[in-house]
């Protein structure tokens, strides 16, 4: 992970490593400095007022930058040595075999696919110990089992659901120590998702149809059903702020 000036002074570009792809993301400064830094710095309070392993939730729908924002807050809480790791919870998808089996292929990025007993069971074993939690790659579409140590103080999950006030998803909370929530203006995922498929070998046509028929549905219920925000992000395709 590297980051660098991309020649415009109020930004910083971060090459990272989403599910195995190098990703380059961009971020204001402005934005590093008045809306992530003083973030950490509430994180960096909680987890030293407990004085034991803390887990946050960083949740939002999908397109709206929770993957590359959990890494930036990663490398920004390390340059502060901070002991934190961001980990995902595409991870805990079921393996494809499963969702084949169980008619569910079609709706991968449901709820429904998510393994979030799995998740209750590695959060619980976390609480106490180290141990392994898997990672999902995009290059297999599969999740990888035991893909990450998760041995930090802090440990930022990010994920569509983790908020989601929905049968066992909800019980989540009763594990999280700080929950922030990425809000998004409808349209503004809706482009990034069509163009994420067209990137992944989809006409736009069947990006299209994929966003209607799938992607905007999860998208309005994670807007909608998302519950027990500590802090509320703003996203406007460009810049963050607190709301």
């Amino acid at each position: 992970m590297m980051n660098q000036n991309c020649g415009k002074k109020d930004r910083v570009t971060y090459y990272l490593d989403v599910n195995g792809y190098e990703v380059k993301a961009q971020y204001h400064q402005e934005d590093i400095d008045t809306v992530f830094i003083p973030l950490l710095d509430k994180i960096r309070q909680i987890q030293s007022a407990k004085k034991c392993r803390v887990f946050v939730f960083l949740a939002g729908p999908a397109g709206c930058g929770k993957t590359t924002l959990g890494l930036v807050l990663e490398k920004l809480a390390k340059d502060k040595e901070m002991s934190m790791q961001c980990v995902g919870l595409d991870g805990f998808h079921y393996k494809q075999s499963y969702l084949d089996s169980h008619g569910l292929a079609s709706i991968k990025g449901h709820y429904s696919t998510f393994d979030v007993e799995l998740l209750k069971q590695k959060l619980n074993e976390s609480r106490v110990n180290d141990c392994y939690w898997p990672v999902y790659s995009r290059k297999i579409h599969n999740p990888i089992d035991d893909g990450v140590l998760v041995d930090q103080d802090i440990v930022l999950i990010e994920g569509n659901y983790l908020l989601l006030d929905e049968v066992g998803w909800k019980d989540l909370y009763a594990y999280c120590d700080y929950a922030i929530f990425i809000s998004c203006e409808k349209e503004i995922v809706k482009e990034r998702l069509i163009e994420r498929k067209c990137k992944g070998g989809y006409t736009y046509e069947q990006a299209y149809q994929h966003y209607v028929e799938s992607d905007s549905k999860n998208v309005e219920l994670i807007l909608d059903k998302s519950i027990n925000i500590n802090m509320c992000l703003d996203y406007d395709g460009e810049r963050f702020c607190i709301k």
